[in-house]
């Protein structure tokens, strides 16, 4: 249905302009229009709201960030027909008044959101690390052991395309010495450990080089395989508690949802109001406003703040 609107052009004391402003606001059905400035540049200007709007948007952000966080981890049964939240103008300044409590809750929800997403980084990290020890659980040397005097150890992988029953004779025929055990093995490749006389260390390693060889090494670990991934199983589970004390924290704000989300739809009134006040053009002593306004209404809304503002 084409609702029939009519132009409104409003001028009013600079004084009355917060008061005016909220008035239209009230109405709920004024859309406010850009004033070219351009047309009266050396009479008037517009206000820088910028600052005012940035400063908005990051509240609501952080605002809907909690909410989202409430949903997300104890989600609201929907309705049928959901109802919209409606924040009069009295709500909005007692929310802004009072909200400090509020804000409280919103910041403890997205600082354990925050400290969630540190605990789920820090899980995958030692999931991919504990996958990629899996293949050498049976490596039964310490992982910082690297050799004797006489010996040096290497673990490392080689193409499952090489034939290593072949490879170890040739080595014995050319008097290497040298052992390779398999510790495991997938599609791709074998899982090799490798032990050889440091005497023939240049041989052992030009062998292994041209079967294609790719050494492993275990940097920043101690102690064997299994040792490390008893570790890990445990430092996950710790995790695991961890998050459950961070979810938990966020399910105690739930005593606010109501006033975070009545929060919310007050700053979305007030950066409506700020945007809308950005369109004004004013003076010293007056500001200038245009519109449009459903016409079944205008006669009304013009009485009313003519009662009120002359």
């Amino acid at each position: 249905m084409i609702v029939r609107m009519n132009k409104i052009f409003l001028l009013g004391m600079e004084d009355q302009r917060e008061a005016l402003l909220s008035s239209l606001m009230e109405l709920g059905a004024v859309e406010i229009s850009q004033v070219d400035e351009e047309e009266y540049d050396e009479l008037a200007f517009r206000p820088e709201i910028q600052g005012e709007v940035t400063n908005i948007e990051n509240n609501i952000a952080k605002i809907r960030n909690a909410l989202d966080s409430l949903n997300k981890y104890s989600p609201e049964k929907p309705g049928l027909f959901p109802e919209r939240r409606e924040v009069t103008l009295s709500e909005f300044n007692q929310i802004l008044n009072y909200s400090e409590n509020v804000w409280n809750s919103v910041n403890i929800i997205n600082s354990m959101e925050e400290r969630l997403l540190q605990l789920k980084n820090e899980e995958n990290r030692l999931n991919n690390l504990r996958l990629s020890l899996l293949p050498w659980k049976n490596y039964p040397l310490p992982l910082e052991f690297s050799g004797t005097q006489r010996t040096a150890f290497l673990t490392g992988t080689i193409p499952s395309s090489i034939d290593l029953h072949h490879f170890k004779n040739e080595m014995q025929d050319m008097e290497v010495c040298m052992e390779i055990d398999v510790l495991d093995k997938d599609k791709d490749q074998f899982y090799v450990s490798i032990v050889y006389h440091t005497g023939t260390e240049q041989e052992c390693l030009s062998a292994v080089k041209a079967i294609g060889f790719n050494r492993v090494s275990f940097s920043g670990l101690t102690g064997t395989v299994e040792e490390n991934i008893q570790k890990i199983d445990k430092s996950i589970k710790e995790l695991s508690i961890e998050k459950e004390k961070a979810i938990s924290q966020i399910k105690d704000q739930l005593k606010d949802r109501r006033a975070i989300e009545a929060l919310y739809d007050a700053f979305e009134v007030e950066l409506s109001r700020t945007v809308a006040r950005g369109k004004i053009l004013e003076t010293k002593k007056a500001f200038m406003i245009k519109g449009w306004i459903p016409a079944k209404i205008a006669d009304k809304a013009k009485e009313k703040l003519e009662s009120q503002y002359t």
